[in-house]
């Protein structure tokens, strides 16, 4: 019978003598969001569930300021896309 003490499968859970290696999987695993516990399958679903917005391409803030300094204008990190888009477009007329 599988499973009894005598069985060559039981014998190698209680030795401990699994020929494979251990080998760490991060997914799937329970992430603490909003105060409830839920259970992810990838890293996709965990940054969804938590909000995190995965960075692919440079966005359109981000041009704005390497145009403005490869323009040669002196601006602040911190300036808001709308107003850098205005001050670019005004500086290229």
């Amino acid at each position: 019978m599988e499973g009894s003490p005598g069985s060559s499968l039981f014998d190698m859970i209680l030795a401990r003598t699994f020929k494979t290696e251990y080998v760490h999987q991060e997914y799937p695993k329970w992430v603490n969001a909003h105060g409830k516990d839920v259970l992810v399958a990838n890293e996709d679903e965990e940054n969804a569930l938590l909000g995190v917005m995965p960075k692919s391409e440079p966005d359109e803030r981000e041009m704005l300021l390497a145009q403005a300094k490869e323009l040669g204008m002196k601006v602040h990190p911190a300036t808001k896309t709308d107003k850098l888009r205005e001050k670019v477009a005004a500086f290229k007329e």
